[in-house]
């Protein structure tokens, strides 16, 4: 910026959500050198070591990492860039996909082997020492299980079922999101539909309070003629109704013209549907189950693009 020039090589896409919109804002205007410390409070790296222990921590992090199943840090790291814009449903739905190829790995396979071997294994990464396995295998015998035993298998079920339980109710009784929930979007053009090249951009975020109620900020810029901003129900690709005002309508103050902030609480009194889409004027439980879901978006309305210039699906 100091030379002329913006932000290049992906910055203004890998900024925003790392650190959010504002701080990437005056990081890429300003230009200023922040140091590790910052850094570290920022969220843009994950832990700060001195000069002096660089090498050794560096050499155990590889160690570690390089005695986990590779296939599997792959997928992880695949599935967190790619579902943390898409909905709840999305993403599940990529999981299971990627949880059945994983199962068919060696690395998978090999630990099945050992669990049905009954051999237990301990790791020790001791400072400055490479990582040392041990296992100690259990005696092959067979006989009828004890009350201890038979208590212990039921213990060990009922925690590998009690996520699951966990999530199913999560899934089918999204109304039971608290107080202080927390929730986001980008919006850019190409979001839209369909899809537009424009230089605005903007930023989407809401917390959720008693009562139910919705607070939330509004953020956007590089934007002419702003007239209208909503929260609508619709899933990403396809356009939906409007839910709630969030400036330009209702008593939701005016969309600021050419970009800046604007904030404000959404309470039942502000949901006005989309009826034809299930949501009742007043139903804003029922709102609050679809942003849980994945399946609303923000977007921004302009003189030059009516139906919308930006939007970002709220997640």
């Amino acid at each position: 910026m100091k030379i002329g020039l913006i932000p290049d090589s992906g910055g203004t896409w890998l900024l925003p959500p790392a650190v959010g919109y504002a701080r990437a804002l005056e990081l890429s205007i300003t230009g200023d050198v922040i140091d590790a410390r910052t850094a570290l409070e920022m969220g843009l790296v994950n832990r700060v070591v001195p000069a002096g222990d660089l090498e050794r921590e560096v050499a155990e992090c590889a160690a570690r990492l390089a005695a986990l199943p590779t296939a599997a840090i792959g997928e992880t790291k695949a599935l967190l860039r790619e579902t943390s814009a898409l909905g709840l449903h999305e993403a599940l739905s990529r999981e299971a996909r990627a949880q059945g190829r994983m199962g068919l790995t060696d690395d998978h396979r090999r630990s099945n082997r050992r669990r049905a071997r009954g051999e237990c294994r301990i790791e020790r990464l001791s400072s400055g020492r490479p990582k040392e396995v041990v296992r100690a295998a259990q005696a092959s015998t067979v006989s009828n299980p004890s009350d201890e035993e038979v208590r212990m298998k039921g213990r060990m079920l009922l925690a590998i079922i009690a996520p699951v339980i966990l999530l199913t109710v999560l899934l089918v009784a999204p109304g039971a999101a608290k107080s202080g929930g927390t929730f986001k979007a980008t919006l850019i053009g190409y979001e839209e539909v369909p899809s537009l090249s424009t230089a605005a951009s903007g930023e989407f975020r809401a917390k959720l309070g008693a009562g139910p109620t919705i607070d939330y900020t509004l953020s956007y810029a590089n934007i002419l003629g702003a007239s209208a901003a909503h929260i609508h129900l619709g899933q990403r690709g396809v356009n939906g109704g409007v839910s709630a005002f969030l400036c330009g309508g209702g008593d939701k103050p005016p969309c600021p013209p050419t970009g800046g902030e604007v904030s404000g609480t959404i309470d039942a009194a502000d949901v006005i549907g989309p009826t034809g889409q299930g949501i009742a004027p007043g139903e804003i439980q029922e709102l609050i189950d679809a942003m849980v879901a994945g399946f609303t978006y923000a977007n921004v309305h302009t003189s030059a693009f009516p139906g919308g210039e930006i939007r970002g699906q709220i997640s």
